[in-house]
């Protein structure tokens, strides 16, 4: 799989595919392209894996980059590979893009059991989708290992000398976001592992703004990825289900709950649920305006210092990322009257929502539930 695509761009997006067994039919097959008929069905059925069906007869300087390196990945599993070579291939690529074309290859890799090897210099995807990660520097390996021991120190070594901590601000702040692409990534592979058509979540109109563009059938491409502009219309709560081979949805049904309809329905029905949602005491720190609870997995900040606090938990999701809220309310009726009050959604104490003004439609667009 080639950096620069190495598309035969007079040629439609079915014989670029085709051109993949050239070596294999003789010289007058390939000369008037009479390709066997299982090399065909094979082509086809890779084309659709690869999210191209519409496209068979498409020329190849018509498409986009990433169209184009969606053929060159087809075209090199018609060779029926045991070992897949990637050069570079999200080099020309915007970054959306690189992470659909990287999780396309690893995806095809275990659904065919073929290992990859991939050139490649983007060190935020290499941590995001590598098993294994070995670095060079003028001929020599000075670096063989997992994602997690890429470090500052070890990437100077790789690199040469660099404000490693800044390029990693910039990629997102440090363990909340490879925590959430750590969820991302296994949500996606347990979806795709398991052929589902349709997950069934919680989420609610009223928790984020960009919740409130959710339909209550979620369409999720082939990379679980959620497009604003291709959701269907649910008028008088008819629901289209109609989807490609690869894509899936997330159904919402309480998607017009609120939080105080929640507890409600809870105190209605006697639901037990865990003590952590009611008022404790327990070690904290203030973060942004937010009090974390203390553990082994949370880095204190120079500035910051640890507190005993009586507190409750809103919402509840990885410690690293979830914040509480200081609260007398130890039973339910007291939880209502709370809310009742509150100006601010239970999603507010979550420090993944803070990465920016768009940060949970960004993470949807990637494949967060």
């Amino acid at each position: 799989i080639f950096q620069n695509y190495a598309l035969v761009e007079r040629l439609s997006v079915m014989e670029n595919v085709l051109s993949g067994r050239l070596a294999y039919i003789g010289f007058w097959r390939s000369y008037f392209r009479r390709f066997p008929p299982q090399d065909v069905r094979q082509a086809v059925h890779l084309l659709e894996r690869v999210g191209l069906e519409s496209m068979l007869d498409k020329r190849g300087d018509a498409l986009s980059g990433g169209q184009k390196q969606r053929v060159g990945i087809a075209r090199a599993l018609m060779q029926n590979p045991k070992l897949l070579l990637v050069d570079e291939p999200t080099a020309s690529l915007d970054p959306k893009t690189s992470r659909q074309i990287m999780r396309l290859i690893c995806e095809l890799c275990r659904e065919q059991n073929l290992a990859a090897i991939i050139n490649i210099h983007d060190v935020a995807l290499a941590r995001q989708f590598a098993d294994r990660v070995v670095g060079l520097r003028e001929g020599a390996i000075v670096y063989d290992g997992t994602p997690e021991g890429l470090t500052p120190d070890m990437l100077t070594s790789i690199y040469g000398e660099e404000d490693w901590n800044a390029a990693q601000q910039v990629e997102g702040p440090g363990e909340q976001a490879e925590t959430t692409r750590a969820v991302d990534r296994a949500l996606l592979d347990t979806i795709e592992g398991h052929k589902i058509d349709c997950a069934i979540g919680g989420g609610r109109r009223d928790e984020e703004k960009a919740r409130a563009k959710e339909r209550v059938f979620s369409h999720r491409d082939e990379f679980g990825q959620w497009d604003p502009k291709n959701q269907r219309p649910e008028l008088w709560n008819l629901y289209n289900g109609r989807k490609r081979p690869g894509e899936h949805f997330r159904a919402f049904p309480i998607s017009n709950w609120t939080e105080m309809d929640v507890w409600q329905y809870i105190l209605h029905e006697g639901i037990d649920i865990p003590s952590i949602y009611f008022s404790h005491e327990r070690p904290c720190f203030l973060r942004d305006g937010v009090w974390y609870a203390h553990s082994e997995f949370m880095r204190l900040k120079p500035e910051e210092s640890v507190v005993e606090k009586r507190i409750r938990f809103r919402t509840i999701g990885d410690m690293t990322c979830t914040g509480a809220v200081e609260s007398p309310a130890s039973d339910l009726a007291m939880i209502i009257e709370e809310v009742a009050s509150s100006r601010v959604t239970e999603r507010g104490s979550r420090i993944d929502d803070k990465r920016s003004e768009a940060a949970m439609e960004d993470r949807k667009k990637e494949g967060y539930f």
